[in-house]
């Protein structure tokens, strides 16, 4: 019963993300890129073509766990997304308070934002939910 729920899970989530932005599966091959394929987030820029996040016109080049992470927190900024969402999302699993997959992966979005001077999106972590994205003024 638990695994019909997570695949349950997976599909409501994978549906919410292709909604507004492709994991990079699919057509094309990443050179060009139409603005339907881009979500823009104050002075950043996520484009699903090429997996990439742009600040401020420089790209930053994310793995595909994080750009997965990204797109789906930027799916909708300021509402926290559960660590479940995540880790359904992410690794096909339910998440389980011992793996720090999640963790280490917002890590690495974090830590990658702040090396940028003007980076005005942050990770922000909602006690005992999950992770959610805000852009600054």
């Amino acid at each position: 019963m638990l695994e019909i729920r997570a695949r349950a899970w997976i599909v409501v989530i994978r549906t919410r993300v292709s909604d507004h932005v492709s994991l990079g599966r699919g057509e094309g091959d990443g050179r060009t890129t139409p603005q339907k394929d881009r979500i823009e987030l104050g002075n950043a820029t996520l484009d699903r073509g090429r997996r990439t996040l742009w600040l401020d016109g420089e790209e930053i080049r994310l793995s595909t766990v994080e750009f997965a992470a990204l797109a789906l927190l930027a799916v909708e900024p300021g509402r926290p997304v559960t660590r479940d969402e995540l880790s359904l999302c992410l690794y096909g699993h339910e998440w389980n308070g011992r793996d720090r997959g999640i963790d280490v992966c917002i890590g690495r979005l974090r830590r990658k934002l702040r090396e940028r001077i003007g980076a005005r999106l942050q990770l922000r972590s909602a006690r005992g939910i999950g992770y959610y994205l805000i852009d600054l003024p």
